[in-house]
């Protein structure tokens, strides 16, 4: 195992791009004719990765969305989608630079939900978030490829 931390051009407060919106599947309608929908339609994304140079990190995740309502949109053969959802959940954890092959781990050990504390949890022996994602630092961006799909974050 690498020792927590590493690699200094990672270090810092990255917003994440990458978003949810965009994410399309097709509704079979009561009819019988297909239309595209979207999973979900969010009014609100803010995605905020940080990495300490002491190899400690932590992620925040807020966002309001309406999710997709199958049965519904089915029913009317046309997108239909139902309450709006709130998540503002936080990661806290350490990460590792693996210098020899450009790669990062980062392992969660906490987990909170800013929104109910009765969903918090711990991880005693860590969850892995990412394990062994290729590295790409350039200008102002923080791209991780893992099996071929990219995040992107831009420094903050």
């Amino acid at each position: 195992m690498e020792a927590w931390g590493g690699n200094a051009a990672v270090v810092g407060e990255w917003i994440g791009t990458d978003n949810y919106s965009g994410s399309s599947t097709e509704v079979t309608c009561t009819n019988g004719d297909v239309i595209p929908a979207e999973y979900s339609i969010y009014t609100k994304e803010s995605w905020v990765f940080v990495l300490k140079a002491n190899g400690t990190y932590y992620e925040v995740y807020d966002s309001e969305y309406n999710a997709l309502d199958y049965e519904a949109s089915a029913a009317n053969c046309e997108a239909t989608y139902g309450e709006t959802m709130f998540e503002n959940d936080k990661y806290d954890g350490n990460w590792a630079f693996n210098e020899e092959d450009g790669t990062l781990t980062v392992i969660d050990f906490k987990y909170t939900d800013l929104l109910d504390p009765a969903n918090n949890e711990v991880y005693e022996s860590g969850d892995v978030y990412f394990s062994g994602v290729a590295v790409d630092v350039s200008a102002n961006q923080l791209i991780l490829t893992e099996q071929g799909e990219s995040t992107t974050f831009t420094r903050r």
